[in-house]
């Protein structure tokens, strides 16, 4: 996502005039995230069974911000104050963020169940 907005006027209220302003903003992020899983269970009797599950994970993010927004002068690119004739300037400010995050996982989850009958139990 991005947008830019242009407009003259009184960016700088200490300086005689207008001056024109450049203003832009960026946004982007992507994301991707993969899971693997595995799991296994074992009868102990009739009634109890036990069990193991695990899961690998991987994650990866982008993360970027940028901000900029600048100011020229309008009148030939001088300004001039009580006469005196100054050379050209830019007054300008930025803000830039750029990161990127990966991390690895893994997930294990043991589980005990119980059945008899209609009725059972699980650590799930």
């Amino acid at each position: 996502m991005n947008a830019r907005h242009e407009e003259t006027f009184d960016v700088i209220p200490g300086l005689q005039g207008d001056e024109y302003y450049v203003g832009s903003f960026e946004y982007f992020s992507d994301l991707s995230e993969q899971w693997f899983g595995a799991g296994m269970g074992y009868k102990l009797n009739d009634y109890w069974s036990v069990g193991i599950s695990a899961f690998v994970s991987y994650r990866w993010h982008l993360y970027r911000y940028l901000v900029n927004a600048t100011a020229y002068p309008t009148d030939n690119f001088t300004v001039t104050t009580e006469g005196d004739s100054l050379p050209f300037y830019i007054t300008s400010k930025n803000i830039y963020y750029n990161i990127q995050h990966e991390d690895f996982n893994l997930i294990l989850k043991p589980s005990v169940a119980y059945q008899k009958g209609d009725w059972n139990w699980d650590s799930l």
